[in-house]
């Protein structure tokens, strides 16, 4: 099985809108979407709320941890170069 398979069949389940599984958690019903899409994954900082919410172990590939894009709580999706700019790893504003 796949994360995003897993965490849809634990929300239906539990009979939880995609909106109120993101309530519970604090982030939109477009990152509960994304992630069931397997479109982002959770970041860890997720997985803890995500876990207990839904009564599953999350288990992510390698492959899957190292996704071009990273969800955050404001946005849908954020590409990495966001954090490198923001870390000053090497980009300069002119």
């Amino acid at each position: 099985m796949s994360y995003g398979t897993d965490i849809k069949d634990a929300r239906e389940a539990l009979n939880l809108t995609q909106d109120a599984l993101a309530e519970r958690i604090g982030v939109s019903r477009v990152s509960i979407n994304s992630w069931e899409n397997e479109s982002a994954a959770p970041t860890k900082k997720y997985w803890p709320a995500l876990e207990a919410a839904l009564g599953i172990k999350l288990t992510l590939s390698a492959e899957q941890e190292r996704a071009p894009y990273a969800l955050d709580e404001k946005y849908a999706f954020i590409p990495r170069l966001n954090a490198l700019v923001s870390a000053g790893n090497g980009v300069e504003n002119e």
